[in-house]
């Protein structure tokens, strides 16, 4: 996310609302949540946000991921 939201990896999930960090966040969730099959509940925990704040997180995410036309890639390196 830091990488293709061009900041730092501390950054993205920095506490608080942040115009450049919403986005990264919310594209993080959608794609861990869709993706890899995390609930929103474990996302919760693991971000330490409300369930309801991940839910809506997740839904910001595929709207961004829609209009930015982003793709997952994993660089196994």
């Amino acid at each position: 996310m830091a990488e293709l939201f061009e900041m730092p990896p501390q950054e993205v999930l920095r506490e608080g609302k942040y115009a450049r960090t919403v986005p990264a966040c919310s594209v993080l969730c959608y794609w861990a949540n869709r993706e890899l099959g995390i609930s929103t509940v474990e996302l919760a925990k693991r971000l330490k946000i409300a369930q309801s704040k991940a839910t809506q997180s997740v839904a910001r995410g595929e709207r961004i991921v829609a209009e930015k036309r982003l793709l997952l890639s994993v660089d196994m390196k």
